[in-house]
């Protein structure tokens, strides 16, 4: 039994609702489904990121984006604050070693997204003029 894209949409909507009870303890993220001869999802669980003080235990996209903003002159002091822009709320969450072209993860109003990193660039001068880029 294969699904259509509309059914993997509300299968989705569902699945998201239910890893957001999570959210906190764990970082769970919910992949494209892939269609062919059956309909896939993959579930990355990555280790706790937020320890009982506060402090973010660096998943991979998180120290990723320490480790290389520098290239695309990113500040680092961005990354996992919140900003509203055009009323949205913005959050830069990593950087995707692995993409060329759409690196930065980030989120918009609670949904993650990945942009390139000019994109994010003229997000971080329009919400953070006093940082110089």
């Amino acid at each position: 039994m294969s699904f259509t894209r509309s059914e993997v949409k509300e299968l989705r909507k569902d699945l998201e609702a239910f890893l957001s009870t999570y959210k906190g303890k764990y970082e769970l993220r919910l992949k494209n489904a892939k269609f062919g001869v059956s309909t896939t999802f993959q579930l990355e669980v990555l280790k706790e990121t937020i320890d009982k003080n506060g402090k973010v235990k660096y998943p991979t996209e998180y120290k990723a984006y320490l480790d290389y903003a520098f290239i695309h002159e990113l500040p680092k002091e961005v990354l996992n604050k919140e900003f509203k822009l055009s009323g949205k709320t913005y959050k830069i969450l990593g950087y995707k070693s692995k993409a060329r072209k759409y690196s930065i993860l980030y989120s918009e109003n609670g949904k993650e997204y990945v942009a390139s990193p000019s994109y994010i660039k003229r997000f971080i001068q329009k919400a953070f003029p006093e940082l110089s880029l």
